[in-house]
């Protein structure tokens, strides 16, 4: 249900549509202070901090992976010129 909680003011805050083929996408970034509460904090808190970390390096590869297989795209495309 996107757009269900309204819209928060945060201190950066990046919304962007486009198109790729036939198909639309949405980006959302956000950044902001934290304003939950401390039992909310501690209830969405990780198990550990190993599978935070794990957590933080798959979002990261999730995020570069456009970006290296862009990379590996063009280079790929003017190898021949």
């Amino acid at each position: 249900m996107l757009g269900a909680r309204g819209m928060a003011h945060h201190s950066l805050e990046i919304r962007r549509r486009f198109r790729l083929g036939k198909r639309r996408f949405y980006l959302v970034f956000v950044l902001g202070r934290e304003n939950r509460v401390r039992d909310r904090l501690m209830s969405d808190r990780p198990r550990s901090d190993f599978s935070e970390t794990l957590s933080s390096v798959g979002l990261l590869c999730l995020w570069l992976s456009p970006l290296v297989l862009a990379a590996i795209a063009l280079r790929w495309m003017f190898a021949g010129t």
